[in-house]
């Protein structure tokens, strides 16, 4: 095999990988085990939370609240939803269940077409069956979809 000669670039990145992973491997380690019991519990909690009608329902506007209020709302649930959005697709790849965080960060962001995206993921039989394994699981009814 290859020796990378020493005092290259591809040496000195090496060298600064392996000391970076000594330093700071154990707490990415961590925190990827923590993220991914939290992934799960978080997403089986609100999966068990939803009303069984929940995917069928029109969602009500904020027409009510301060225009500052509405802002900051939207700024966090955005902000929220890109994070678990971003975080689902780890996850693809990573432990933990990937499209069903992707459906909650895209559930929780607002942005044009996203009710026929959102239909598009629930039309998946695998992932219904999923979430109402994880509902049967602690005895409550299934989610309902749309037939569309």
């Amino acid at each position: 095999m290859d020796e990378i000669a020493e005092g290259s670039p591809d040496s000195k990145a090496a060298h600064f990988l392996i000391a970076w992973l000594q330093d700071w491997g154990g707490w990415v380690a961590g925190i990827s085990l923590l993220v991914f019991v939290l992934s799960l519990w978080g997403v089986s909690w609100l999966i068990l939370n939803l009303p069984t009608d929940y995917f069928l329902r029109e969602r009500p506007r904020w027409g009510h609240a301060h225009p500052v209020v509405h802002i900051v709302v939207l700024i966090l649930r955005n902000l929220i939803g890109g994070i678990l959005v971003i975080s689902g697709v780890a996850m693809l790849v990573l432990p933990g269940q990937g499209i069903l965080t992707i459906l909650l960060g895209i559930s929780l962001m607002s942005f044009p077409g996203k009710k026929r995206l959102t239909d598009w993921i629930l039309r998946r039989k695998s992932l219904q069956k999923t979430m109402n394994w994880i509902r049967k699981s602690r005895g409550r009814p299934p989610l309902q979809f749309s037939e569309k």
